[in-house]
């Protein structure tokens, strides 16, 4: 079946999305479809029950940001909800006003296999043919932002509520265009703040830092203080590797901490909940220099301090506080604490399904293998689009041997993450194990996004050379070493490989002289 829609300019992002999601009727029920659907209408998370505390954060005391990997999933997610089975070519009608999160939508749902695509520039849509009928309040988005005119306060709160509002449900493409409209009629430190934090999460984090470096000029010392602490993540955690510094991380924090210690909190539980989050954020820089004991300290100090307070912001404070003990406890190896620390933030946050993935991991680290897996299915049932859980599940089942079940839980993984290289690699090796070669072989050449991880690297250059061993393609996998070596020249493994290779080569020559 052929679907026309007629792409058009809009301030508000997934506009062809929408069109296309309306007119096939897609009604979410599962609470993970309407998580999912938050990204096109962001008041929808009040409606939704059985939410978790995370996904239900209010957007005037939001903690966690979406970054991009987390909106992709959501795409995916509802790409699969609403289009599998369905087979239908899609063409977009002047794709040049196509959005990025409409793009990414697209393109998903393309490489899932969900849809054929055809994007379409110079033509006229056909009739009939789909447009999106933005809403009211869309509509006047679009007018504030596109007639170059001085705005009212009344209509620059408008548009700083929605910017908000877009930025909590993940859509940071639209939160951008809205503050980036409002920084035209004043430079408030509200809208750098934002502006920092939608930069950092479409990983634009040296843009990120350029409107976060205004505030201190135009802020009141509470603006400054949240301008520091992110300032302070994107040194310690989001900036490109070239840019990270625990130093200047730590710099900010501690600068920030001072001026929260002049401030009177009496009255005002949220300067208790800034100091204490302040040092949570330097747990982190402890974490990073190794100092793991004192970061332990610095948390549990944090959480009994939010034990005094019985409210929903508390809960959601001590539940990052929690989730960075845990870490912490993972990271000395003490699996038994880690456990009985997940086992408190599935108290708090139970339908939070990263909770589980997090005790599963625990349970596998202390060889349980059944209690990790009654996990990782409480993790897919509050969300079955969810790569890792898959990937949990494939390296169970291939200890136990069970290969088939191995290969079609890392075949899931790596659709759902679209292709990462680890559930890529996982699952080319469940295929060797299996003794599918060619297929494993494969796996491996077509796999197309780049590889970081030195490590990582130098399993995909030995198993796509064992592969090609196993199918009696010695030369080939030789030359498929040396070449890895010209990237990895250090790497012993590759060596080792090489001199087996050209062992088995010479072997191989000498038994065929001796047959003839």
């Amino acid at each position: 079946m052929n679907i026309y829609i007629h792409v058009k300019e809009q301030t508000v992002s997934f506009a062809p999305v929408k069109a296309l999601l309306d007119h096939i009727g897609y009604q979410p029920k599962q609470t993970y479809e309407l998580n999912g659907m938050k990204l096109f209408n962001p008041r929808r998370r009040g409606q939704i029950n059985e939410n978790s505390l995370t996904d239900s954060q209010d957007s005037s005391h939001q903690l966690r940001f979406f970054v991009k990997d987390r909106v992709i999933r959501n795409l995916i997610k509802i790409a699969h909800c609403a289009l599998e089975s369905r087979r239908f070519h899609v063409y977009l009608y002047h794709a040049k006003h196509l959005d990025e999160g409409s793009k990414l939508f697209f393109e998903a749902a393309e490489q899932l296999s969900l849809i054929q695509l055809s994007l379409v520039y110079e033509k006229q849509a056909p009739s009939p043919s789909i447009v999106y009928q933005p809403n009211r309040d869309e509509q006047r988005l679009h007018m504030l932002t596109s007639v170059p005119r001085q705005l009212s306060d009344e209509e620059q709160k408008f548009i700083y509520q929605w910017a908000r509002e877009y930025i909590a449900c993940g859509d940071a493409w639209t939160g951008k265009r809205l503050l980036l409209r409002l920084m035209e009629e004043q430079i408030h430190p509200d809208y750098c703040y934002y502006l920092g934090i939608t930069y950092t999460q479409l990983d634009e984090t040296i843009n990120a830092e350029y409107y976060l470096n205004l505030i201190p000029k135009n802020g009141k010392p509470r603006d400054i203080v949240g301008s520091y602490y992110v300032l302070s993540m994107l040194y310690a955690r989001h900036h490109p590797k070239y840019l990270l510094s625990i130093d200047r991380a730590e710099q900010f924090l501690q600068q920030a901490y001072d001026i929260l210690l002049n401030l009177d909190a009496k009255g005002d539980e949220t300067i208790e909940f800034q100091r204490i989050f302040n040092r949570n954020g330097y747990a982190l820089i402890l974490f990073r220099r190794q100092k793991i004991g004192e970061a332990v300290q610095f948390l549990q100090q944090g959480i009994e301090k939010l034990d005094r307070y019985k409210n929903e912001q508390a809960s959601l404070h001590q539940s990052v506080l929690i989730y960075n003990l845990a870490q912490c406890y993972l990271r000395l190896k003490r699996f038994e604490p880690a456990i009985n620390v997940f086992k408190r933030l599935i108290q708090i946050d139970p339908n939070y399904p990263e909770n589980h993935l997090e005790l599963a991991y625990c349970y596998l680290e202390m060889g349980n293998p059944e209690k990790a897996i009654h996990h990782l299915e409480v993790a897919r049932r509050l969300d079955p689009f969810i790569a890792e859980t898959y990937g949990l599940l494939g390296y169970i089942s291939l200890q136990r041997g069970q290969w088939h079940d191995s290969i079609m839980h890392y075949k899931k993984a790596v659709q759902l993450s679209l292709g990462e290289a680890s559930f890529t690699y996982d699952y080319a090796y469940a295929l060797s194990e299996q003794g599918d070669y060619q297929k494993c072989f494969e796996l491996i050449e077509n796999h197309e996004s780049p590889i970081s991880d030195e490590q990582l690297l130098e399993d995909f250059i030995s198993l796509k050379a064992e592969s090609l061993c196993n199918l009696d393609q010695f030369e080939q996998a030789l030359s498929v070493l040396q070449t890895g070596q010209t990237i990895l020249p250090e790497s012993e493994k590759l060596k080792v490989n090489e001199f087996m290779v050209k062992r088995k080569i010479v072997d191989e020559k000498l038994s065929s002289s001796a047959k003839e």
